[in-house]
This record gives structure tokens, sequence and C-alpha cells, in this order.
């Protein structure tokens, strides 16, 4: 049904997503969502991968802003507006003082609670760390999926 009728919006929380439409866009396949000019807009919370080592100011940069950028102008840009949906990466915290001092008084009180997938957490073989990462990689968990590596 997308194919006739593709998204407004896709709201990417897992990480990857971006890269995978552009991969379609290169081998001239329709896309899910909407181009620019039609008012399709992708946003993202995340980077192209979920984990990564950052060990200087350089790629924290790269990661975090040159990339996003580049991607947001990009889509933008007035040969692309009709092939891709607007890129937008969101990463921002509220800098209320108040609600962080909240937010670690819930934290410190024990109040605040993680929402864990039902299948977790996983015990720490190879078998179930691989079932681990292929539901994460799914992107059907339904909460954080966690690996347990305590020694019992």
């Amino acid at each position: 049904e997308w194919k006739h009728h593709p998204f407004d919006v896709i709201i990417d929380l897992a990480s990857g997503s971006w890269t995978k439409l552009m991969a379609l866009k290169d081998n001239g396949e329709k896309l899910v969502i909407k181009s620019s000019s039609e008012g399709g807009r992708f946003l993202t919370t995340s980077l192209d991968e979920p984990w990564y080592e950052i060990h200087s100011i350089l790629p924290v940069l790269k990661k975090f802003l040159f990339v996003p950028l580049y991607r947001a102008f990009y889509s933008r840009a007035f040969w692309n507006r009709s092939k891709m949906p607007a890129f937008t990466f969101a990463f921002s915290l509220n800098n209320d003082k108040e609600i962080m001092r909240e937010t670690m008084k819930l934290a410190k009180d024990g109040l605040l609670k993680a929402c864990i997938d039902d299948k977790g957490p996983f015990a720490f073989t190879a078998k179930d760390v691989r079932n681990a990462f292929e539901l994460q990689e799914s992107r059907h968990a339904k909460g954080k999926v966690v690996i347990d590596i305590s020694e019992k």
C-alpha cells in the first residue's frame, strides 16, 4: 500500500534507516516516504551506527555536526527535492535545570524504571547475544534490549 501512498514522515529512533533510503534511491526504487517537494520529512535522533567510539573532538564534530548538516542541505537541494525527504537530525536535550534536578532525584530515589523488552534480559552466551542483536536489528524491540553480563 505504501507504494501508492508513501509516508509523510519517518521518525527513526533506532539507526541506519537513512542509509537504507539512500540505497533504495540509488537503485531507482520507489521510496516508502514522500519527497521533500511533496512534504516528506525524515527525522532521526540517532546516528547511522548504534555503537561508536570517539577519542577526540574531530570525530564528534563529524558524526554529530558535519554529516547531519550535509544530509540536511543535500536532501533540500533543488536537484534532490523531488527525490528525497528532508533530513533532520534532532539531537537536543532540554537544559532546564529544574527538570534535570527532578530527574536526578527520581533516579537517586529509585523511582525511574527502564523499559526492558519482554524477551530479555539475554544471557551472556553466543546464542543469546546473537538473539539480542537480531532483535535490536529487527527494530521490533519493545524497550531496551539488555544482555546480562554479570557472573552468577
